[in-house]
Parts: C-alpha cells; structure tokens; sequence
C-alpha cells in the first residue's frame, strides 16, 4: 500500500493548486470560525466526506467561495483518498475508478464553458460514470439553485448523473453556506436538510440518526478541538485529522 504521509502531501499539494487567487487556502476550521458555516453542519458534512461523499457546490457570482469551500471539504478526506485533479477532457478515457485499497477523489475544478482547465458538457457526465463505492467526484459550478443545476445536467444528456453527488451545496456571498442538499437513495432524490433561514432537519428512522448523532458529535469534537487549539491552515487541519483517527 502506498505510503499515506506521501498521498496526504500530494493531496494537500493539488488542494493548494485550485487556488487561483493567490491567497492562502481556507480550512474547514477557518470557515467555522469566519460564519461561512455552522459547526454541526461542517460535522454533518465532514462525516460524509469521510465515507467517500461526493458534492457538488453552486454560486453565481465570481468569488462567493465556490472553490474555498471545495478546498475546505477536501481538506478532511480519508488519508487513503488521493485527489486527482482533471482540466482536460482528453484524459478522461484513460481514467479509472478507485479500488477498495486506493480509493480516488476526482475533482473537476469547475464546471464551465471558461476554457482550458475546465469542463462542460457530455465530458463531465462522463466523469460521473466512474464513480463507484471507492471512487467520488468534487466539483463547483456558477449556479444558485437545485432546478437550475438539474435543468444543466439535463442539457448534458443526463439529469441521473446528479445522483453521484451526496451533497449538493449553495453559497450566498460573502462564503456563507445558504443551503445543503442531500441525495436521499429511497426517494431517488436530493432533499434539503439546511437552509441559512436555520433549518437543519434530518429524515432518518432512529437507529440510523442515533448513529449519525454520534458520528457527528465526533466530528464537532475535533473541530472544536482544532478551533480551541488554534489549528487553522489547511495543512495543519489535515494532519491533526489523521493523529485524531489513530488515537
């Protein structure tokens, strides 16, 4: 098996290049502190990160913080995970799904029509026919509502291939999180489950939202303990995750 140090280095590597603006990557930690998210919801969402969750996350204007939250949630994936990062159709029939021992990340880093480095079309439905158990995909797009990215997926030839993405995310400027929407497997359907109005409602039966009660609460535990300890930057987080996980 490959070494995880190496494969979270690299990870952190590739995060950092979907930065284009120059400034430093904002963590998980980081967007808790500055309001861009509540704390259960990031535990919430770290916990589906954690078992291979694929998102989706949309925004209208240029710099709402599309990218800053892609950046962020990645930051906390499973240390088997590796990223790999796709900017050019061409290489997507090369592309395989992840295994059991390697699991794999894809990122297209945006959905768009912007040019090099970017994806539209038939080639990002496409990318989403190699996510299986071990494989996810990462990406953001400039759209604010669920309808409106169904009616564009629909225009690529497939509204189905929305359903490889657990969560689908909204983000209102300045980087604050509006709604959170999630793939439920008996309705076939993505469902709300917050909204910044302070919503936040999970339909689980009671055995299930014991579990995901418990699960959450771990996770609020060590994003509090990295708030409380001042373990902010992207790569500090990353590997304060992994110690937390071995103990």
């Amino acid at each position: 098996m490959c070494n995880l140090v190496d494969v979270l280095d690299a990870n952190l590597e590739e995060i950092n290049m979907l930065n284009l603006w120059g400034e430093r990557m904002l963590s998980l930690v980081d967007l808790i502190k500055r309001d861009t998210i509540p704390l259960e919801v990031a535990a919430y969402l770290m916990e589906g990160i954690q078992n291979g969750a694929g998102v989706l996350i949309g925004a209208w204007p240029n710099r709402a913080g599309k990218t800053t939250l892609m950046g962020a949630l990645l930051g906390v994936i499973s240390s088997l995970d590796r990223i790999i990062t796709i900017e050019d159709a061409r290489v997507i029939p090369q592309l395989t799904s992840g295994s059991r021992d390697r699991p794999k990340t894809y990122v297209i880093p945006e959905v768009s029509r912007h040019g090099r480095g970017y994806l539209w079309g038939s080639p990002v439905v496409d990318v989403t026919r190699l996510v299986d158990s071990n494989t996810r995909l990462v990406t953001n797009l400039h759209l604010d509502s669920l309808e409106e990215v169904k009616d564009i997926f629909d225009r690529f030839g497939s509204e189905e291939a929305l359903n490889v993405f657990n969560f689908i995310i909204f983000i209102v400027p300045p980087r604050v999180v509006d709604e959170v929407w999630e793939y439920n497997t008996s309705s076939q359907s993505h469902e709300r489950i917050y909204s910044n109005a302070g919503v936040f409602s999970l339909d689980f039966d009671s055995e299930s939202d014991s579990q995901k009660s418990q699960k959450r609460i771990k996770w609020e535990k060590f994003l509090l303990l990295c708030l409380n300890q001042d373990i902010y930057r992207i790569e500090e987080v990353a590997y304060a995750l992994k110690e937390y996980k071995n103990e």
